[in-house]
């Protein structure tokens, strides 16, 4: 068989308030943590890849215990946007395809370098007639459009 990478899922966050703080870099990414009064994200112990990766960033930018404080455990990245989209909490991390499909309007972006996350997808196929047209289509830009208005980052 053959393999195609299509996209990237990527971690970002989603914002409830009116103002949208800047995410140029790690410094932006602190202060916006440091500012709100209230975060949600997936509770790592369920196995959450943004939460996870969100309790690292927050140990490596020195704010966990000031973070932690005011944050909500979420089942799941639904569970955050539902959050979000009630202004129950003012910040919710998780993927970004999942902030598009609730309410795209609400997404502040990608988290800054170093802190970007990305997960591939990729498509594995036997080389046969039945599916060549359906993976020429993937690799097409209006494929590729599709996967941006979905939230995912086409592969390049």
């Amino acid at each position: 068989g053959q393999v195609i990478l299509l996209a990237d899922t990527v971690a970002g966050i989603a914002v409830s308030t009116a103002s949208k703080p800047s995410l140029k870099n790690a410094q932006d990414l602190k202060q916006a943590l440091l500012q709100v009064n209230s975060i949600a994200f997936s509770d790592p112990s369920r196995g959450a890849t943004v939460g996870t990766h969100f309790l690292k960033v927050i140990r490596d930018l020195g704010i966990e215990k000031e973070v932690m404080q005011k944050a909500t455990l979420a089942r799941d990245g639904v569970e955050t946007m539902k959050l979000v989209q009630s202004k129950k909490v003012e910040l919710g991390i998780t993927q970004i395809s999942e902030i598009v499909q609730a309410d795209a309007s609400l997404l502040l972006g990608a988290f800054p370098d170093p802190y970007d996350l990305s997960t591939r997808y990729a498509l594995w196929f036997k080389d046969n007639k039945e599916t060549v047209q359906f993976v020429q289509f993937l690799k097409t830009k209006d494929a590729q459009a599709i996967y941006q208005k979905h939230g995912l980052r086409p592969h390049q």
